[in-house]
């Protein structure tokens, strides 16, 4: 058994098994593992290899994998081939669809699902009573706040039924506020809310998210409550909820899992042996009178036998 490289993390639950998806290294495909236990995982499988006349060229990540309607919908981040003016970051985000979640996806419109005006990342959805929320980051490229730091948001829009395009105009949700979200700024210029991941329950939707450069060790997770899917969302005051330990680093881009013995954490992170490569990791997590906690200290690696 040995670790395997793996970046922004999604686990869908589909029966006994467990399915992963994550960011490619590769330019225009992505893989799928499969486990019953979170911690032994298959070895990858191919499902989506962009047409060589895609709208999507390059930098394709964090894949997140949904039932919706039937079919399985997977939800992608990439730089768009159309780049009239040059711009250094062109990301959308696009969608694929497939009967099975580890078959053959195609791409459903071959086009970004919407186009804010901005490059957008980190896809992340939720359904709920026949309506499917989509909730992306905006990325820092170009977008400077009060003179001071470029700055990366989370913004969320309700899309079309048929996935198409989007219902209302994207509503801003978290943006950098607390101290710990700004430790990465004094070296990158740059402050980060992203890799967000809501999930509902006892009535309130609660959201993961992250902060700070994915490659520094103070990439790390925090969350924020709100009693409606579209916020206003409130920060906990005690994030971040997992952040580096002597032997993880960079620790973030996470998930919530269900599972037979209670909710897991899913994120990736940086430990010595393996260098500059990102690998997986899953903790135990609870929600205790709306309060989410992971024990980050008590994370194991993901591992393969291939």
């Amino acid at each position: 058994m040995h670790i395997f490289p793996i970046a922004d993390p999604y686990v869908l639950c589909e029966g006994d098994v467990y399915y992963l998806y994550a960011s490619s290294p590769e330019t225009g495909v992505f893989t799928v593992r499969s486990s019953t236990d979170l911690e032994n995982w298959s070895a990858e499988k191919e499902i989506f290899r962009a047409a060589s006349d895609s709208w999507s060229i390059d930098c394709y990540w964090a894949p997140e994998c949904h039932k919706i309607g039937g079919r399985f919908c997977l939800f992608f981040s990439a730089n768009q081939r159309n780049n009239p003016t040059g711009a250094l970051e062109t990301f959308r985000i696009g969608v694929a669809v497939c009967d099975a979640p580890d078959g053959r996806f195609t791409d459903l419109l071959n086009r970004p699902i919407f186009d804010p005006g901005y490059p957008i990342i980190d896809a992340n959805i939720l359904c709920e009573d026949g309506r499917v929320y989509l909730y992306y980051s905006r990325c820092c490229f170009e977008h400077t706040v009060n003179d001071l730091y470029e700055e990366s948001w989370v913004y969320g829009v309700e899309l079309k039924p048929d996935l198409s395009g989007i219902v209302s105009e994207p509503v801003l949700l978290l943006y950098p506020e607390q101290e710990w979200e700004g430790r990465s700024a004094p070296t990158t210029n740059r402050r980060w809310n992203e890799g967000s991941y809501i999930v509902k329950r006892d009535g309130r939707y609660i959201m993961l998210f992250s902060a700070n450069y994915f490659c520094d060790r103070h990439y790390a997770m925090g969350y924020a409550v709100s009693d409606s899917p579209m916020g206003p969302f409130v920060k906990a005051e005690e994030n971040p909820i997992v952040e580096c330990i002597d032997a993880i680093t960079g620790t973030g881009h996470g998930c919530l899992v269900e599972t037979p013995s209670g909710l897991c954490a899913v994120y990736h992170g940086y430990t010595e042996a393996t260098g500059k490569d990102r690998v997986g990791f899953f903790a135990p997590a609870s929600i205790e009178r709306g309060k989410l906690i992971v024990d980050y200290r008590s994370a194991r690696p993901m591992v393969s036998a291939e």
